[in-house]
């Protein structure tokens, strides 16, 4: 499995410059424990030789190109939506990708699929989907609620289809963490690609506005709150 991610990155060497800079910057690994066939975090690319094996060219080439664009995007280090679930920002991270990249041949989850708009951001997607999991859903993703509650549950079941039927969907964002130091090396990466590739214009865009600096909302309103502060007080002199 090692000489096929291999032979990928020595084709992306030649026609895909960003991904091949993207993937460089991990270290690529197999993980026999893991239940989804690719995943990215931590610096590392890791992927299960028993899922994997029996994919073809494409399709191996495919489910490494989204975690690629995962790290370009830089879902596992630098946003990590509060309240939501491994599962919740996995089926996020899906959505940006599927809704920015509509030339996939595999299937993976669309904001369609969970009656959300497109074109919106990964925070927004995480938490809308948080919102529709399961109550009793684990931080994993799994139901951990056995019981039968009639139709109810049948309906539940029927609307949360796309969330059961995805296979290791939580454990590929089992790793996610923020990680400044990651943030600024792939930030870095970034500025220097000259050739995007195949990568449609939409998710360039998405990946180049990711570098620019965030505003510090806390600076914000500690200002704000010190202006108010100014405002109110009287001089006693």
């Amino acid at each position: 499995m090692t000489e096929r991610i291999s032979e990928i990155a020595q084709q992306w060497f030649l026609s895909e410059e960003a991904l091949f800079v993207a993937l460089c910057s991990h270290r690529v690994t197999a993980n026999h424990t893991i239940a989804c066939p690719i995943r990215v975090g931590k610096g590392l690319i890791e992927f299960n030789p028993e899922l994997c094996s029996n994919m073809s060219e494409n399709e191996l080439d495919e489910r490494l190109r989204i975690e690629v664009i995962r790290i370009l995007l830089k879902h596992p280090y630098e946003r990590q939506p509060d309240g939501c679930s491994q599962l919740a920002r996995a089926l996020g991270s899906n959505c940006v990708i599927a809704d920015s990249y509509p030339a996939l041949l595999i299937p993976i989850e669309h904001p369609s699929d969970f009656n959300l708009p497109g074109n919106c951001h990964f925070e927004f997607y995480a938490r809308q989907i948080q919102n529709i999991l399961p109550p009793n859903a684990n931080s994993n993703g799994d139901n951990t609620d056995n019981t039968d509650n009639g139709d109810d549950s049948e309906s539940d079941s029927d609307s949360l289809d796309m969330l059961t039927t995805s296979r290791g969907a939580a454990d590929i964002a089992a790793t996610w963490q923020h990680d400044e130091l990651m943030t600024a090396q792939i930030n870095e990466a970034i500025r220097n690609i000259n050739s995007w590739g195949s990568l449609p214009g939409n998710v360039v865009e998405q990946i180049i506005a990711s570098t620019t600096a965030r505003i510090n909302y806390r600076n914000i309103l500690a200002g704000f709150r010190a202006s108010i502060i100014s405002q109110a007080r009287r001089l006693t002199r």
